[in-house]
């Protein structure tokens, strides 16, 4: 008797595991620099309120930061991503060369902008930023921008390029 009792409680006991081994969530080895990837700039033309020509572009990639910039420190309205870019013309010899045409070179995006709460143990914060510019002043025949972002944490994540922008 004692023996199917001791049996069935080891069944039990195997099956338990097995199932809370299958209901945890696997934890993630996490990499504190964000990740970049450059998806698209557009290009429109229009006219501002007083008929003249100007050109919208509009930045679009897609970020990743395992660590979510340590948000359970952050206090409100604290940045926590600065997004730099590095604009470049290009020159009669057809190369690239750095310009200053473009003197808005770093965006803060805020916590409270972006209204992020973290649950679990994985703490990845992930998703799309759209980076909107305005140009009244043709800079030049083709531009491109270098950019990349840096977390709360100091971390720079890697250099992402855009492709050929072209103005005529």
């Amino acid at each position: 008797m004692w023996d199917s009792i001791i049996m069935k409680d080891i069944t039990i006991t195997i099956l338990a595991a097995v199932m809370l081994l299958i209901a945890c969530e696997e934890i993630t080895t996490i990499n504190p620099v964000p990740v970049i990837e450059f998806k698209e700039f557009t290009l429109k033309e229009g006219r501002d309120t007083l008929g003249n020509l100007v050109f919208e572009g509009k930045l679009l990639f897609s970020f990743s930061d395992d660590d979510g910039a340590d948000l359970s420190n952050t206090p409100y309205g604290d940045t926590i991503y600065s997004i730099i870019t590095v604009p470049y013309i290009k020159n009669p010899d057809k190369l690239y060369v750095e310009s200053d045409f473009d003197t808005v070179d770093n965006y803060l995006i805020y916590d409270e902008d972006m209204n992020i709460s973290k649950v679990g143990q994985n703490k990845t914060l992930h998703g799309d930023i759209e980076i909107t510019r305005y140009y009244f002043l043709i800079p030049a025949d083709t531009i491109r921008y270098e950019f990349y972002i840096i977390d709360k944490d100091d971390n720079q994540s890697n250099v992402e390029v855009t492709s050929d922008i072209g103005f005529r």
